[in-house]
């Protein structure tokens, strides 16, 4: 038995790291099980049903499953790719548009808040004779309290440090595609040799396809050994405290935002500015229409009578 144990050690072991490279990969948790209770669970069920206990077919139907997990990773990965490449940035002709219009309407809204300023002074002046015979109480002012800026505490805190070990399992795992890509290529070149003159050069192909078989197998057992590094049992305890992180960063740059948007140095930077061009530009037209005016009214009238 200790050959059949250490032969499903071995591919337990396999199974493992691939399941390792699809979760870095990019593949859900929840398709992982799926895999695994399809072609691992359900295909030893149906094998004990059919052939009774047979302990040497684990091995064979647990290859199969880590064939059909690297099918999965490869789709996901393409479907990546596809994604990314038809992302279309946005034309710098509706980002002009918008925020012209977002200009236009911001002068709307302060030619009617200077009215309305106009019209409560008006109102004010007709009511102070009624307001000095009232007596009233001193008012005391009330000031907004400030609070405090957003800080960076708990799993939000951690989430540069955590981004760096998966930017290291990131890059761990592109040297992983590197050599399934090479091994692909390999053995497209050794099915090519089909005649019996290219048979050594055949069993250099295979020789090298195996070498780099162990070499990805070595690599995708090493992304465990990262994380592990790190204070990590696996990489999927890993992810697990990574993507809850990156919740916790997402809502503490969200609070960041709106305290700034309200409290901010440059809070109100933006309306200001708004106002300082309305401004310029009303006064600019008032100088373009000062030359014609002027021209109407001083333009010299002929006398009628006798020239010199």
């Amino acid at each position: 038995m200790e050959k059949e144990i250490a032969e499903d050690n071995a591919i337990r072991q396999k199974w493992n790291a691939t399941v390792d490279h699809a979760l870095v990969s990019g593949v859900e948790k929840k398709d992982i099980l799926e895999t695994k209770k399809k072609h691992i669970n359900e295909r030893i069920k149906l094998s004990y049903d059919i052939h009774g206990y047979k302990p040497e077919l684990f091995s064979s139907i647990v290859r199969t499953a880590i064939t059909m997990l690297n099918i999965l990773i490869d789709k996901v990965v393409s479907a990546v790719k596809t994604v990314v490449e038809k992302v279309i940035p946005i034309p710098a002709e509706k980002t002009d548009t918008v925020k012209s219009d977002a200009r236009s309407a911001t002068e709307k809204t302060m030619k009617h808040t200077v009215e309305e300023v106009e019209l409560v002074k008006s109102v004010s002046k007709k009511a102070e004779s009624k307001l000095e015979s009232v007596k009233k109480a001193p008012v005391k002012p009330t000031i907004q309290a400030i609070p405090p800026r957003p800080k960076l505490t708990g799993l939000a805190a951690e989430h540069e440090h955590l981004s760096q070990i998966r930017e290291h399992l990131k890059d761990q795992n592109e040297i992983i595609f590197a050599v399934e890509h090479k091994r692909a290529l390999v053995e497209i070149e050794r099915d090519d040799c089909s005649s019996m003159w290219q048979a050594s050069k055949k069993r250099s192909l295979t020789e090298q396809i195996g070498v780099l078989n162990k070499r990805a197998e070595r690599l995708k057992g090493e992304l465990a050994d990262i994380v592990k590094e790190y204070g990590f049992d696996t990489v999927e305890n890993f992810y697990a405290e990574y993507n809850a992180s990156s919740y916790a960063y997402r809502d503490f740059q969200s609070k960041v935002k709106e305290w700034d948007s309200k409290y901010g140095e440059n809070a109100n930077k933006e309306t200001i500015q708004d106002r300082l061009e309305h401004y310029q530009n009303q006064i600019r037209d008032e100088r373009k229409t000062e030359p014609e005016n002027t021209q109407e009214i001083t333009a010299p009238t002929r006398r009628k009578g006798r020239g010199r």
